[in-house]
């Protein structure tokens, strides 16, 4: 009896973890920790406590991660990280290079038709990925959300759903981020979109 009674938790809880394995999670975290090298996750984690602890006790983690190309530095790394692909298709090979064009010294994310902005407003630096020769999983996701918000708005099915409770069923909560967003990848507002169908 007893070793039934082991067989069938077994398989219960085997089948608990297939099913949580088979669903999507809720929240991915990609955390890049520049400069710090593999081996003091083991040599410090008993020190802490909450959220570097919690990822990697129930995290994923990978020993034998390997970058298969020469330079392991910053910009490189984060858009091999940020798109999935290597240097040779991504188009970021270094931190800086001689632009020629410009005929100076660029750093990778050097953007002259960009502006960043901070809590004070406009900066002095001008920064963006727009060197990136592919899209990153962000630019994949976000359009991912707009083709199925356009679903929605294209549906007679979701007719008495407001723009806004569709942009918050996708995972664009801000309505007027959801706006900008949609007019960028589709040519039109959400409104303009439902519009269109009638």
């Amino acid at each position: 009896m007893r070793r039934i009674l082991s067989a069938a938790a077994l398989v219960a809880a085997l089948s608990v973890i297939a099913t949580a394995a088979d669903t999507a999670p809720k929240l991915v975290v990609v955390l890049v920790v520049d400069q710090m090298r593999a081996d003091y996750v083991e040599r410090f984690k008993g020190d802490w406590t909450g959220g570097l602890k919690r990822l990697v006790t129930e995290g994923a983690w990978f020993t034998r991660a390997a970058y298969p190309y020469l330079l392991t530095i910053t910009c490189p790394g984060h858009a091999t990280i940020s798109t999935g692909t290597f240097p040779s298709t991504h188009g970021v090979f270094s931190n800086q290079w001689w632009d020629r064009e410009s005929g100076r010294q660029m750093q990778c994310s050097d953007d002259p038709s960009a502006t960043n902005f901070g809590y004070d407003g406009p900066g002095k630096d001008h920064n963006s990925g727009y060197r990136l020769k592919v899209q990153t999983f962000a630019d994949r996701l976000m359009q991912h959300r707009i083709r199925r918000a356009r679903r929605m708005l294209e549906s007679p099915a979701f007719d008495r759903v407001t723009t806004a409770e569709i942009g918050r069923r996708v995972g664009l909560l801000d309505p007027s981020h959801f706006i900008r967003v949609c007019r960028r990848l589709s040519g039109c507002t959400p409104q303009e979109l439902r519009l269109r169908r009638g």
